[in-house]
């Protein structure tokens, strides 16, 4: 977990005692969550599989590398998590919503009608 503008020594007060502990399991469970998120959306296999694995990939790659100064690698990362999440999003828009048919059959006469 990284803290965004905050001075260094301010940093340094948070994560010394038991804040330190809840900062970093915080970060641990980010990640675990993510991870396994990830592998649950490709084991499914409802949503795209290109989509889910750079779900996987680049949202992990977000936490471990957040603190780590800006460069066109952490750049691309961002940009490649918002492919994702777009994709991803789209892919769930296009299923339709909750209770509405997704077939619909023309010409027939439904049932109780």
């Amino acid at each position: 977990m990284v803290l965004f503008f905050v001075e260094p020594a301010v940093v340094d007060a948070v994560l010394e005692g038991p804040t330190r502990w809840a900062v970093l399991g915080a970060g641990v469970v980010h990640v675990v969550g993510t991870l396994l998120f990830g592998v649950s959306m490709v084991r499914a296999g409802v949503l795209p599989r290109p989509a889910a694995v750079g779900y996987t990939v680049t949202l992990t790659l977000l936490a471990l590398l957040g603190n780590l100064p800006d460069s066109v690698f952490s750049s691309a990362n961002h940009v490649a998590a918002c492919v994702c999440l777009v994709a991803l999003s789209r892919s769930v828009r296009r299923a339709g919503r909750p209770g509405e048919p997704r077939i619909h059959v023309t010409g027939s006469r439904q049932a109780g009608t």
